[in-house]
């Protein structure tokens, strides 16, 4: 693997040694010198309405996008859901793992919880956690993951990036074909990037997991959009942990539809 940027300053303690001996086994058993090109060059989120208002028909692969909740001062763990089905999508159609790397949980930031992520469609032994001790640490560790080839797709939550870093992480996704996420506090989220698309998300009411999202940047000729998801789980085919019996994820994005004649108080009246 290429040495740590000496921009990042990130130190070379035992946990990233042990994260370096893990990408290297996922390089061996996935033969990732011969995997990039695999698939097609996006991968559709299963929505019509979002897949066509994209121009690739899906979310570009080997690119950096970014996700940010949509209420400054809260939010993160909506948008962290939301983040969480995408790279699901990603290790389902690419066969490999994914990476996740944070800082730990504090303040708002929620932890990450297994079964909820599984719940999602994204197992555990489809993900590899990486936890560092701050932000820098979490860009160069994201870097060193994107340029290793061994999985499908990085994601990293720092506190703040600046257009320097996140230029490096779009080199480094557009030279090896593995798709980067940058998971912004609301605070970063006006923050101007080189990112691919830019979306904006905050929960929904809903019996379920449900999203409002939004496009707020489009690279490649698209533009800014806006709707509404909800979580649909498919308790047919669900085996009781979230998948199926052909080891998919029992379930998917489905558009909600607003209400036809409007509030139940304005029909009232």
């Amino acid at each position: 693997m290429p040495a740590a940027p000496q921009t990042t300053g990130a130190p070379r303690d035992a946990s990233l040694d042990a994260l370096r001996r893990r990408i290297a086994a996922l390089e061996h058993f996935s033969g990732a010198a011969g995997a990039m090109g695999r698939g097609p060059a996006a991968v559709p989120l299963g929505v019509p309405e979002i897949d066509r208002h994209l121009p690739w028909g899906g979310l570009p692969r080997g690119t950096l996008h970014e996700i940010a909740p949509a209420v400054p001062d809260g939010g993160e763990a909506a948008a962290a859901g939301f983040a969480a089905i995408l790279l699901s999508r990603l290790a389902r159609d690419d066969g490999r793992a994914v990476v996740w790397c944070r800082r730990p949980a504090w303040g708002f930031r929620p932890g990450l919880y297994g079964a909820g992520l599984r719940r999602l469609g994204l197992a555990p032994d489809r993900l590899v956690l990486a936890q560092a001790p701050d932000s820098r640490a979490v860009l160069w560790c994201m870097e060193e993951c994107l340029r290793s080839r061994a999985v499908a797709a990085v994601l990293g939550e720092p506190d703040r990036a600046d257009a320097r870093a996140r230029r490096r992480l779009q080199l480094a996704a557009e030279d090896t074909g593995v798709t980067a996420f940058l998971l912004m506090g609301g605070g970063a989220a006006a923050t101007p990037g080189t990112a691919v698309t830019r979306w904006h998300v905050g929960a929904a009411p809903g019996g379920g997991p449900a999203w409002r999202v939004a496009l707020v940047q489009c690279r490649g000729g698209g533009r800014p959009g806006d709707w509404t998801l909800e979580w649909r789980h498919d308790n047919d085919l669900d085996d009781g942990d979230g998948y199926g019996a052909d080891g998919e994820p029992a379930g998917g994005f489905r558009m909600v539809s607003p209400l036809r004649d409007g509030p139940a108080s304005r029909r009232a009246e």
